[in-house]
């Protein structure tokens, strides 16, 4: 299984309300371009801000084929339980599949020590993607952190 833990893109304010940008748009795209390219993505769970709904639209713009069950999950807010988000990745994603998480800062950093307590966490800017991979036996590692212009390979921790 892998799980990438997304940052939603770049956002401004309409009204009380924080939306995409067109730039924030375009780099979500390109990210899910990125994503769609080196996996299947089965499910994405969605934070339910704006900013978040709009970076799952412009992801799924980009993903080949059959697109991927979404889900709300008010616990990738900011303020969210990164605790529960994890126990609930464990419960309900199959060891084959992969999910992508969207949300925001502090959360992304929250889920990246969740998920690997001993990875110094990256510094996520709009529309990055940390991909980490679930081996039952040999626990959760870092693959990727994917940006909208590059992306780098990690080993094993």
């Amino acid at each position: 299984m892998h799980i990438i833990i997304m940052r939603h893109g770049e956002a401004t304010y309409k009204g009380a309300d924080r939306v995409l940008t067109l730039n924030g748009y375009q780099e979500s795209q390109m990210t899910g371009l990125k994503l769609g390219a080196l996996f299947t993505i089965n499910k994405i769970l969605v934070s339910p801000k704006t900013r978040a709904k709009e970076t799952c639209q412009a992801v799924l713009d980009k993903l080949p084929g059959l697109k991927p069950q979404v889900e709300i999950l008010n616990d990738l807010t900011p303020s969210g339980d990164p605790r529960l988000v994890y126990d609930y990745v464990m419960a309900v994603i199959k060891p084959q599949e992969n999910v992508l998480l969207i949300t925001h800062i502090p959360m992304v950093d929250r889920l990246t020590a969740e998920f690997c307590p001993d990875f110094p966490c990256p510094r996520f800017s709009t529309s990055s993607a940390l991909v980490l991979e679930n081996n039952e036996s040999l626990g959760v590692s870092v693959k990727k952190f994917i940006t909208p212009s590059q992306e780098s390979n990690f080993c094993t921790i």
